[in-house]
């Protein structure tokens, strides 16, 4: 008989009460074989998921008939089945869509716990199996060191296997959940860039709910902190791309040798296994959409071959030039005038072109000051379901500061200073005291032109803390920037950060 992951050597023969202890569960030798003729049905090779529509399973190891008698098994059981049949080629299949892998723990190429270790550190949520040979014990328990959901040998109980399966693949589907969850409630400002009942709001959502039936390439432009991410996902998730994966580079945080080989993948590197293959987020975001924060900070060279991505649709490896064909939509946002840009030469004419196939301007806070009600009642619900306890109401007199101030940082800003002022509340409500500083407001100072902070009465410091804030978050964050425009040196920028505790403002 066919044993369950037989490869060139056959199961050694073991008695029955065997067990070999692992860490976070054990490894149970059993001598009942899984044979092809314990199940019925044609199979095919290629027909990729057939039966059922339950968690999708990665099976890799060699020898084609143990595959096959593992696929017949899992899709009896209703579930979808992709194979591979090295260690190379399963993390090639590997993708957010993947529930569970199932890999020998010898293959050629890539050793099972090589595809271990890259599982566990690009998608987290996705549990092992790994199946092994009868002496492999010290393997074994390294690899349960290293994060295995589960491991057995060739020779395993069917029901036993199923058992752990459906444990791993339940498990994995709740993990997705909940980490989609904890992005929604530690994130106050999520679907904030679209609420209100302003004209220029509900006008904003037409668009948006527009430009999301529409797969065309997008550019958003806006101060920062109006929400042009928040939108960027907001196009994603209400289009026919919602069930693929969003991808986010921001073009001004790496060093260009980084962006490069993480924007197009490499082959060739310390990767930390030999020989394995890294994908770019241009491939990750295969079927997707992929996001550009701040495109003009992508460096020129990267400009033209981004260029070539969307006229030709292929993205090449950044060590290699092994190019594959790639089906993406791309999103991209700038906090400045992409026209300027042109002229200045920081953004390449025909890659606008490319990128302005559908354009939308987010709007400043302070011009649709009527919806700051609804926008900070949102907010501080997210807040409180974060913090687990009743969201607080804002006072008329809270609400008036709200409205005359400037916010120069838009919604980024105000959530800085709700959850400032949720913390300093310990009530049922938020008062314009509780919005005083530090928490960005003036208290009862007179405010220089209706809108703006006065600076009569405050300190030389408080002035360049104020002026340090509201540059950082005019520069979405980008300390290199904060300083060119404040005419110091970034390692300045550095040290009143820390001087005036800012971290978890900017």
């Amino acid at each position: 008989m066919a044993s369950l992951c037989q490869g060139a050597d056959a199961p050694t023969a073991v008695s029955s009460d065997t067990q070999v202890s692992g860490i976070r569960g054990r490894v149970e030798v059993r001598r009942a074989d899984l044979g092809v003729e314990a199940l019925s049905g044609p199979t095919s090779a290629h027909a990729a998921g057939a039966p059922g529509e339950g968690p999708l399973v990665l099976v890799a190891g060699e020898g084609n008939a143990a595959r096959q008698t593992l696929r017949r098994l899992l899709e009896a059981a209703r579930y979808r089945v992709i194979e591979a049949e090295t260690g190379r080629a399963a993390l090639a299949a590997m993708s957010s869509d993947v529930d569970l892998l199932i890999a020998n723990l010898a293959m050629p190429e890539l050793s099972g716990r090589d595809c271990l270790r890259h599982v566990k550190n690009h998608y987290p949520d996705v549990p092992v199996i790994l199946i092994s040979r009868m002496g492999d014990v010290p393997e074994v328990v390294s690899a349960m060191k290293e994060g295995a959901f589960e491991c057995f040998t060739r020779s395993c109980h069917p029901e036993q296997l199923l058992a752990r399966v459906r444990e791993a693949t339940r498990l994995a589907r709740l993990a997705k959940e909940n980490r989609g969850l904890r992005r929604a409630i530690s994130c106050p400002t999520e679907d904030v860039a679209v609420t209100g009942k302003s004209p220029a709001m509900h006008a904003l959502r037409q668009q948006i709910d527009t430009f999301a039936r529409l797969d065309s390439n997008t550019l958003v432009t806006g101060a920062a902190g109006t929400g042009k991410t928040t939108v960027a996902r907001w196009i994603h998730a209400h289009g026919a791309r919602a069930e693929k994966p969003f991808v986010v580079l921001h073009c001004g945080v790496m060093p260009r040798d980084a962006i490069e080989a993480e924007l197009f993948g490499q082959t060739r590197g310390n990767l930390g296994v030999s020989g394995l293959e890294r994908p770019g987020r241009v491939e990750l975001a295969d079927g997707g959409t992929l996001l550009f924060e701040e495109i003009g900070e992508l460096p020129a060279d990267l400009q033209v071959r981004l260029f070539h991505l969307l006229r030709d649709r292929t993205a090449c490896r950044a060590d290699t030039g092994v190019s594959s064909r790639v089906d993406v939509r791309v999103i991209a946002t700038t906090t400045e005038d992409p026209a300027v840009l042109c002229r200045q030469g920081t953004l390449r004419e025909d890659l606008l072109f490319r990128l302005d196939v559908l354009s939308l301007r987010m709007p400043l806070l302070k011009d649709h000051i009527e919806d700051i009600p609804d926008i900070a009642a949102a907010i501080l619900l997210r807040i409180a379901r974060r913090r687990g306890c009743p969201a607080p109401d804002l006072t008329p007199d809270a609400v008036k500061a709200l409205q005359q101030y400037s916010w120069p940082g838009n919604a980024r800003e105000l959530e800085i200073v709700l959850d400032r002022a949720f913390a300093l509340s310990h009530g049922s409500t938020i008062t314009r005291k509780n919005l005083a500083r530090p928490c960005g407001l003036p208290a009862d100072r007179p405010q220089a032109d209706g809108c703006g902070m006065g600076l009569a009465g405050f300190t030389l410091a408080q002035i360049e803390r104020h002026a340090i804030i509201e540059t950082m978050q005019a520069c979405d964050g980008n300390k290199a920037k904060t300083a060119r425009k404040l005419g110091v040196s970034e390692k300045t920028i550095y040290n009143k950060i820390k001087q005036y505790d800012l971290r978890d403002v900017v």
